[in-house]
């Protein structure tokens, strides 16, 4: 920082007039003047507007130095403890209702969001096929979710869809529910459910499979599910409800 010292033409003195210069100061010079003129006390600090301008850019400075100082170990403390609590992991959703063809699959399994995820390296964790040639119009929904070593999977499985409506699922009905749970790399199965396809229904798989969007000249099958279920091995509740289901498919 630098001073300015002047002269005061209408009160001037003789001790003030040596040390007056028309060039600036450096800062340890200035400090030499003041302390010299402080004890030779030539007049108060209120007569020298230089004084007071040296005095109040000096101590600004060094304010706004300490404040600077404290913002930056504020944010460094921050920088690593802020990200962790701001950015924890968001909660599964379930994803919109569609009929676009966004590859999409989710339900609620007593309340509680199911996605499909993981890999098994063998097939996706989301597949549907359709053959209206095949039977009465084949249809194929598989999906499952790896998590913690273990993987749940499901299907939608039926001989006799090819158009838009809604299907039943229970007894001696033409759309097959399944679903499995096991160890992820299917040594150990730990319970199964399904309707029997007509072979019996002792889980008491009810439900219904609406079909919204049968798209074949671009590839669209979109729909949406329900089911229910008893089933105490499963670990999943007594009886099991699986609600809002919706999918919408790229075939």
């Amino acid at each position: 920082m630098l001073v300015y010292l002047y002269k005061n033409k209408n009160k001037p003195h003789a001790t003030y007039q040596n040390l007056l210069t028309q060039q600036p100061l450096p800062l340890h010079t200035a400090h030499h003047f003041l302390h010299y003129y402080f004890a030779a006390k030539l007049t108060t600090i209120n007569s020298m507007p230089f004084v007071n301008i040296f005095l109040n850019n000096h101590f600004m400075k060094k304010n706004i130095n300490i404040f600077c100082l404290a913002a930056l170990f504020a944010i460094t403390l921050c920088a690593g403890k802020c990200s962790k609590d701001t950015n924890p992991e968001l909660p599964e959703q379930l994803p919109p209702i569609t009929q676009t063809g966004a590859n999409t699959f989710g339900c609620l399994i007593n309340g509680k969001v199911w996605l499909p995820k993981g890999v098994d390296f063998q097939l996706p964790n989301m597949l549907a096929t359709v053959d209206p040639t095949l039977g009465n119009g084949d249809l194929s929904i598989r999906v499952y979710r790896i998590i913690g070593g273990e993987r749940t999977s499901m299907a939608l499985l039926s001989g006799e869809i090819k158009a838009i409506g809604t299907y039943e699922i229970g007894t001696l009905k033409n759309v097959l529910y399944t679903i499995r749970r096991s160890k992820s790399d299917l040594s150990i199965q730990y319970c199964s459910a399904d309707n029997g396809w007509g072979s019996g229904n002792p889980n008491n798989v009810q439900g219904f499979l609406k079909i919204t969007k049968y798209d074949l000249p671009n590839g669209i099958l979109s729909g949406e599910f329900e089911v229910s279920f008893n089933n105490t091995s499963c670990n999943m509740g007594d009886p099991v409800k699986i609600t809002e289901g919706r999918f919408d498919f790229k075939l």
